[in-house]
């Protein structure tokens, strides 16, 4: 638990669930989360817990960047019990995916009525894959963000501003993103698997990585200013 503190940094951390929210962040101004590697227990007798980060009180000046949310639930979740409010949040370079078949409450953002989003939730250059679906907390910006296989059929809740994001559905159904649909015939991930995400070596980020895209990809250079699209740099980790 993070609580009542400002001017955080968190970095290079790893954790497993445990039936806990790996991060509790409650009445906080000013927090980075950078390099956080988050896993889902499969082991027999051990919980899954709903949440990666689940952010109460009021929270503001929010950044998580390069990192990897590999939960089977709700990955950041703007809520709990009570009313909480909540400030400015960017959000970027990450990956976010389950493991599992997906749930209905399998989305990188996740509010609740409660939630009262005041600031502007700024979401790029994320790639999100085997999810429900990616926010239903609507990010006042979304750009440059890779959607695959999302269950729902739909990349989530936008607001107006959501450019240059790609969007693929083994299953055919294709959400809107205002950007680029990819289709089966483009699909660039060959042989990539929840259980493969990050290669042999596990660890996020590296060469081995199976969602780093071709150069060939149809989605690389097509994003903003004509950067690649999604989490990694086409090509390379």
């Amino acid at each position: 638990e993070i609580e009542y503190a400002n001017n955080i940094l968190v970095e290079n951390a790893e954790a497993w669930d445990t039936d806990n929210d790996a991060f509790q962040v409650q009445n906080v101004s000013g927090i980075t989360l950078d390099h956080i590697h988050l896993h889902t227990r499969t082991d027999a007798g051990v919980g899954t817990h709903g949440d990666a980060f689940e952010l109460q009180g009021s929270v503001d000046n929010f950044i998580l960047r390069h990192s990897a949310i590999q939960w089977n639930g709700q990955q950041i979740f703007f809520g709990g019990a009570g009313d909480h409010t909540y400030g400015s949040f960017t959000i970027h370079g990450n990956v976010f995916y389950g493991i599992d078949t997906p749930s209905a409450s399998w989305k990188a953002l996740t509010d609740n009525s409660l939630a009262v989003l005041n600031g502007p939730i700024i979401f790029y250059n994320n790639t999100l894959y085997n999810l429900y679906s990616g926010h239903v907390a609507a990010p006042t910006e979304a750009k440059n963000n890779l959607y695959l296989n999302m269950s729902s059929g739909s990349a989530g809740s936008f607001s107006s501003n959501h450019d240059y994001n790609a969007f693929y559905n083994s299953g055919g159904t294709q959400g809107e993103t205002n950007g680029i649909v990819i289709s089966a015939g483009q699909y660039p991930f060959a042989g990539l698997t929840t259980t493969n995400v990050f290669g042999a070596d596990q660890a996020p980020f590296t060469s081995d990585d199976k969602l780093i895209p071709p150069l060939s990809a149809v989605f690389c250079g097509a994003g903003e200013s004509g950067t690649d699209i999604g989490a990694y740099k086409c090509g390379g980790a």
